[in-house]
């Protein structure tokens, strides 16, 4: 795949996602220089060290910026032509979904793409000592049409498009050989999707049940905060930065040597591990009705007999487990079973609410109602459940599991994701190599050929 043989490109938002597949598929195709940017450093130097493990340290670079700040975004075109001599193409990629904070999508989605494709045309532009060069906004399908649960996000995406279409044929861009495109493709199912569902709108509801019946574009969803490097979380009062045995909720007014309490016994000095009192030695089980709160106790109101009747009207199976109270009684938890999908196998799940990781047969990406994305897990020997979710960070609570999640989504194997997404990248590619492609809004959806809308011709 030679066809970007010896070029260099910016890609904003090229941390993840369709940024992330973009430089790899670039560099797959032997550009000479991949230079991404992003304001999610932790996430950006993963990229790197991933894609420079793959295709060589010199080929790719990644830079912290908030691409807000003009003078931020144009330090780093510098910083990219002092690295590689040269630019030759501008992905402004880089994008949120969260209508809570209008203004910030508004300079993120639209005025950052504004600015950096004016910065494209001052650094590439045949009359500024340039070569000319492509410039690729990525816009949306919202970009096309109204989309009634994030209107100003479908406004940032039209905005795009109206601008990609009038720009292109601006005289000063023309002039210095820049041509502007813009892809539109339908919902990816990226960290955006993931992080929109969990803080971004108000229509939760309906936000899910819309992306559960559109087809979409998928790439493997990371959980960074999963595994190794994160907080600590309270399975008692799910707060962040001390264990269950810590919990003030738990422990107060006790005077204690270490601080920690064993949660097998109750008592003070040592933990449940070192604990020479058998966990059921000499106490009783008690039953307990589901409470209506989170965390330790799972709480489905929708508990019926011997199942948990989720909202999409699928049952899943629940178990009894036991915890220990810090009144010295074990009392009985219901935990939910399921099925879910670890790498391309399908699992049975237990969602474990007296667990604060993950354990798996595997280590492999996760596809459940309770947590999705790449985790970094325990893995143990013959476990009694194929994959068991503790409360760790982005696992839903055992009473509200995905309401729209289902196996035959689920079981979609990487290779298919991995083709999906290469609908986007191999469009950028082919826009990026014709050269009559200016003003261009092009159309990616699943399943069917990309298609040009909004014919780019200025009256």
């Amino acid at each position: 795949m030679p066809e970007m043989n010896g070029k260099v490109a910016i890609i904003t938002g090229g941390a993840d996602g369709v940024g992330e597949a973009l430089a790899d598929d670039f560099l797959n195709r032997q550009a000479k220089g991949v230079y991404i940017i992003d304001i999610n450093e932790k996430q950006g130097q993963e990229t790197l060290n991933s894609l420079k493990d793959k295709h060589g340290a010199g080929r790719i670079q990644f830079r912290k910026c908030d691409v807000r700040y003009t003078d931020l975004l144009e330090g780093a075109f510098k910083d990219c032509l002092g690295q590689y001599g040269q630019l030759d193409i501008v992905c402004n990629n880089a994008g949120i979904l969260n209508e809570y904070t209008r203004k910030l999508m508004i300079d993120i989605n639209l005025t950052a793409v504004i600015e950096g494709t004016y910065l494209a045309v001052k650094y590439m532009g045949t009359q500024n000592g340039g070569k000319g060069g492509v410039v690729v906004n990525t816009a949306s399908r919202v970009g096309l049409s109204p989309y009634k649960l994030a209107a100003v996000y479908a406004a940032s995406k039209h905005g795009i498009v109206g601008f990609t279409r009038s720009v292109a044929f601006e005289p000063d861009v023309l002039s210095n050989e820049v041509r502007v495109v813009a892809i539109c493709p339908t919902i990816i199912d990226t960290n955006m999707v993931s992080i929109t569902l969990e803080k971004g709108t108000k229509y939760i509801k309906e936000f899910k049940q819309d992306i559960a019946v559109k087809p979409m574009l998928k790439t493997a969803i990371r959980n960074t905060d999963v595994g190794q490097g994160s907080s600590i979380r309270c399975y008692v009062c799910q707060g962040v930065g001390h264990r269950a045995a810590q919990c003030p909720s738990r422990v107060t007014d006790v005077n204690h040597d270490n601080g920690e309490q064993c949660l097998q016994c109750g008592a003070i000095g040592h933990v449940a591990k070192f604990c020479h009192r058998g966990r059921h030695r000499g106490q009783e089980r008690k039953s307990v009705k589901p409470s209506t709160t989170t965390g330790a106790a799972a709480v489905p109101k929708m508990i019926e007999k011997d199942h948990l009747l989720l909202a999409s009207g699928e049952q899943l199976k629940v178990v009894n487990g036991a915890c220990m109270e810090q009144s010295g009684v074990v009392e009985d938890r219901t935990l939910p079973v399921s099925q879910g999908k670890v790498g391309d196998t399908v699992v049975t799940m237990l969602r474990d609410t007296e667990c604060n990781g993950i354990i798996v047969k595997k280590s492999l990406e996760i596809d459940t109602p309770y947590l999705r994305g790449m985790v970094e897990a325990l893995c143990v020997q013959d476990p009694i459940y194929d994959l068991i979710v503790g409360n760790v960070p982005g696992a839903r609570p055992p009473d509200d599991p995905d309401p729209v999640w289902n196996m035959s989504e689920a079981v979609t194997t990487r290779a298919q994701e991995e083709i999906w997404l290469s609908d986007v990248t191999s469009t950028v590619v082919r826009l990026i190599e014709d050269g009559s492609a200016n003003g261009t809004t092009r159309l990616i959806r699943v399943g069917k050929d990309p298609v040009d809308v909004c014919p780019p011709n200025i009256e």
